[in-house]
């Protein structure tokens, strides 16, 4: 059987329920209280606080009431009151209403619940404005009439008391009685005025608070007049019978200084017998009367006066020249600096003395004076270059001029090839005419002074006619040259492991001669030689391997190779297993005996030989490798006898370092030619000097130059070259690691001392070298190259070279020739440095400085023309040192010098040079106008007596 099931919805139960309370409700029952009525319990305002800048000014308030279950009442009854009406009012609505300064509190209040809200009320001043006193009139320095009052007020309007106004005068000088005046009850302050002594608008500013400000002008009137004064037309000068250009005009003032308008002036002609367009006049409103005057028909001095009676000055007296001076033409056409010129013209004074010349401002010398003409020296200037100036005569007075061209007293003439010397400082000037063309010049200033720690400042400064344009710069594009040789690795570190060798060989050199200089110039007798004359191969010999003159370390050696010129010993505690082989012993012992010793006597004289052995003795010793980076040495305390230097081995000796794992025998067999030529060329020049008792021995750039100058010159020989064929290649792109680098030391320090710069990677470029570098001290710790204790063996070789190239093929002293005079730089007992060169050449040391400095760039650089310099002396005939150094390039970083670039008309650099060093300007232009360079300190005055000046001329 099927059953049938119904339900009523969820919402249908609550809803029979209520019908069936209401059922019951209707039967009779009890019904439910009623919810209860809201009742007020809490008031808030719209703003908790209120603040009113100025009287009258109002803020809206509105009251929102909450009933006790915290909604929100609507249309609940407010009421509103004020707890202070005098401060702030407020109406039915809630607007409140600024009544008073002070603070009060606002109350809203429905039924028992109250809000509240406080009010502030203050006046902010908004305005301050010139109520009394403004646009007065009163005469200087007295008070104007009607003191200076403002009012201050709020925004609304209202007046704002004891508020601190500031009076100052702001404009023509004057004062205030009161700087500091405070508001009355009205708001207004007051202040009295003094005007100041400048007619005209005065001011006065009335500020609050810094910001509001309040302004008084006043008219200033001129005091009554005081004192007359010439205000123009006073020295002027004009023709006999003539009317002046300008009339004479006098000034009436007050005490001030301020004109006097109205005041009636009078003028007279007091001398000259001149005529004046009016006798009296008013002054006007500038306090200023004046005439025209016509002068007298005589020459001379006419005077006239203007008068105003009474007054402080009365009269003024006026002075005009009556002349008929006039200067028609000057010649020649140009005038020169120090030579004769002419003016002519009219009205000249016969007397010589009463005619005044001036050139430019500068007074000439009047020689002779006819009335219509002057002859007068042209002054001299401070390297001024070719210009218009006024030449102006003066007579008895009167000034008249013309405007004529003046040229220097020379400009420079060199032609491609040469160079011109200046020696004395004053006359550092070069002075260039106008030219269209191209031209290009090396300029040069040298520091002949063999201090290598003095510094001069020098500046070159151009100066054109005022006016002119500078020319425009020219691009130097110098000759097509080999591609250049970029230097390797390998040579990169013979060159540094060579430099490091020198640094501590030139230290240790230097030190000898120090030790050496207080000892008896004697010689060693030989007694306590170590190798005798009939040495042979296999013999055993101590040796003193030498620290200094006293200290030592004692060895043995055995004889490895005994030749006609060289002894080569080995140490017994050398590392046997990295030794030179018999055949490189034997190689070194031929080089010696066929090349080196040959050579080298050849150039510098015999040596001594004071163990009578006939040869130089060799030490290959590991006590050589205990000072790191030594290649090896010779000690001149050798040369004296032990009994005054306990280390002496009292003969010709070199140490050589020993092949280790860290320097092969093969890395030092291409060191060890040039190595032996070089300090060969120490134990000649010491010993030489020793063997005549010299009262002084060679500085050690003479030494160091000199022995690499020999390095070089093994080169040649040893090669068969031509050296003017040698360029980049021959230098450093040695064909095999076993050849001997003749070349490279001499052309890497000059590199240095050109500007390379070693100390990066790739190698970079100094700004101020080699100008600000030495060549003759290596322990100059602020050279700005980076030579690094080399400077004393390349950059002086070069020197020598110059030296031999220049003056060697005509030397007659000795055994003549270049190889005389290399020996006499050695023999001469009683000279060094730069005495024993000029004594040794017969000229000058400048002008061996400054040519062979200039020799540096000019070289075969010839823009155009000749291919070398048409000047001997601003070459190398042995080498071309713009083929070797164009055809050298360091990572990039070309090896030749640059020199500073400037042109014609903005030459302006300052540089330091430093002794025995040039500063190098390359200057060129195309197109320009006259130009004077000229050289000076740093103050522009004149350089010290030990610098020269030169320039040479490239195209």
């Amino acid at each position: 059987m099927l059953k049938s099931t119904w339900s009523l919805p969820r919402l249908a139960v609550p809803l029979l329920l209520y019908a069936a309370a209401q059922a019951c409700s209707s039967d009779g029952g009890t019904e439910p209280p009623p919810p209860p009525a809201p009742v007020p319990t809490s008031v808030q305002l719209s703003q908790a606080s209120v603040s009113l800048a100025s009287l009258g000014a109002t803020a809206q308030l509105t009251a929102s009431v909450k009933d006790q279950n915290g909604n929100t009442i609507s249309g609940a009854a407010v009421s509103w009151s004020s707890n202070n009406e005098e401060v702030a009012r407020v109406n039915s609505s809630g607007t409140v209403t600024a009544v008073g300064v002070g603070a009060t509190q606002i109350t809203a209040t429905s039924g028992s619940a109250i809000g509240t809200a406080s009010v502030t009320v203050t006046q902010v001043p908004a305005e301050v404005a010139a109520v009394g006193g403004d646009a007065q009139t009163a005469t200087v320095g007295q008070v104007v009439p009607m003191a200076l009052t403002v009012q201050v007020n709020d925004g609304g309007g209202s007046p704002i008391p004891d508020v601190s106004v500031s009076f100052a005068a702001t404009q023509g000088g004057g004062s205030v009685a009161d700087a500091t005046v405070d508001t009355d009850p009205t708001g207004q302050a007051s202040t009295t005025w003094t005007l100041g002594p400048t007619a005209g608008q005065q001011l006065v500013t009335a500020t609050v608070e810094g910001e509001v400000n309040g302004i008084f002008t006043a008219t200033a009137t001129a005091d009554v007049a005081d004192s007359i004064l010439i205000s123009s037309g006073d020295g002027q000068q004009g023709p006999t019978d003539t009317k002046l250009d300008d009339p004479i005009v006098v000034k009436v003032v007050d005490q001030f200084g301020n004109g006097v308008e109205g005041h009636d002036v009078s003028f007279a002609v007091t001398g000259g017998g001149g005529v004046l367009d009016s006798e009296s006049e008013t002054t006007d409103a500038d306090g200023e009367a004046g005439t025209g005057w016509t002068l007298g028909s005589l020459e001379g001095t006419n005077t006239a006066t203007g008068s105003a009676p009474g007054l402080k000055g009365d009269p003024v007296t006026f002075t005009a020249i009556a002349s008929n001076l006039a200067v028609s033409g000057v010649s020649p056409d140009p005038i020169v600096e120090g030579e004769t010129a002419t003016i002519s013209g009219n009205g000249f004074s016969p007397i010589v003395g009463n005619n005044a010349v001036t050139v430019d401002g500068v007074a000439a010398t009047v020689t002779s004076a006819l009335p219509t003409a002057l002859e007068i020296e042209v002054p001299t200037f401070d390297c001024r270059p070719a210009r218009m100036v006024d030449v102006q005569v003066t007579v008895s007075g009167a000034t008249e001029g013309i405007s004529h061209e003046v040229n220097p007293a020379a400009f420079v003439s060199v032609a491609a090839g040469e160079q011109m010397i200046i020696s004395n400082p004053a006359d550092f000037c070069l002075q260039f005419d106008a030219a269209a063309g191209d031209e290009r010049f090396l300029v040069g200033v040298t520091a002949v002074s063999e201090v290598a720690t003095s510094r001069t400042e020098v500046t070159l400064t151009s100066v054109t006619p005022s006016g002119s344009t500078a020319p425009p710069r020219v691009a130097m594009r110098l000759p097509a040259g080999p591609r250049a040789l970029r230097v390797g690795s390998e040579q990169l570190r013979r060159i540094e492991a060579r430099r490091r060798h020198r640094t501590i060989e030139a230290r240790l050199l230097a030190e000898q001669l120090r030790e050496l200089s207080g000892l008896p110039r004697a010689l060693a007798s030989g007694a306590f030689s170590a190798v005798p004359s009939d040495v042979q191969v296999g013999d055993t010999i101590p040796i003193r391997v030498p620290k200094n003159c006293s200290a030592f370390t004692a060895i043995t050696t055995v004889a490895e190779v005994v030749g006609t010129r060289g002894v080569w010993l080995r140490d017994i505690a050398n590392d046997s297993t990295e030794d030179f082989s018999a055949t490189q012993y034997q190689s070194f012992s031929d080089q010696l005996d066929q090349l080196i010793y040959t050579t080298n006597v050849q150039y510098l004289g015999e040596p001594t030989d004071l163990d009578n052995n006939t040869r130089i003795v060799v030490v290959i010793t590991k006590e050589v490798n205990k000072t790191p980076n030594l290649l090896g040495f010779v000690q001149p305390a050798d040369l004296v006898p032990r009994t005054q230097c306990p280390s002496s081995d009292e003969g010709e000796v070199y140490y050589s370092i020993a092949p280790t794992a860290m320097s092969t025998a093969a890395t030092l067999e291409s060191l060890m030619g040039p190595l032996i030529s070089h300090e060969f060329s120490h134990i000649v020049q010491v010993g030489r000097r020793f063997a005549v008792n010299a009262p002084v021995l060679q500085t050690v750039w003479e030494l160091e130059g000199q022995a690499t100058f020999m390095e070089t010159q093994m080169g040649i020989v040893a090669q068969g070259v031509t050296p003017m064929d040698i360029d980049g290649s021959h230098v450093y792109d040695l064909p095999d690691s076993a050849s001997s680098d003749w070349y490279s030391d001499m052309f890497t320090d000059i590199a240095r001392y050109f500007g390379l710069d070693f100390t990066v990677s790739p190698p970079g470029r100094l700004g101020e070298a080699p100008w600000d570098c030495t060549w003759q001290d290596r322990e100059v710790l602020d050279d700005e190259c980076t030579i690094d204790g080399r400077e004393v063996y390349g950059v002086p070789g070069s020197f020598l070279w110059w030296l031999s190239d220049q003056f060697g093929p005509t030397y007659t002293g000795g055994v003549g020739g270049v190889e005389g005079m290399q020996q006499a730089f050695i023999d001469n007992a009683n000279l060094s440095g730069f005495a024993n060169i000029a004594t040794t050449i017969g000229v000058p040391i400048d002008s061996l400085l400054v040519q062979w400095q200039a020799a540096f760039y000019m070289d075969n650089r010839l823009v155009s023309g000749a291919p070398v310099p048409t000047t001997p002396r601003l070459t190398f005939t042995t080498w071309d040192f713009l083929r070797i150094f164009d055809g050298i390039s360091f990572g990039g970083t070309n090896a030749g010098m640059t020199p500073k670039m400037i042109g014609f008309a903005d030459a302006s650099q300052s540089i330091n040079v430093r002794g025995g060093s040039s500063g190098y300007f390359l200057l060129r232009g195309m197109g320009r106008s006259p130009t004077a360079i000229r050289v000076r300190d740093g103050a522009d005055g004149p350089l010290p007596s030990i610098m020269r000046m030169w320039i040479a001329r490239l195209k």
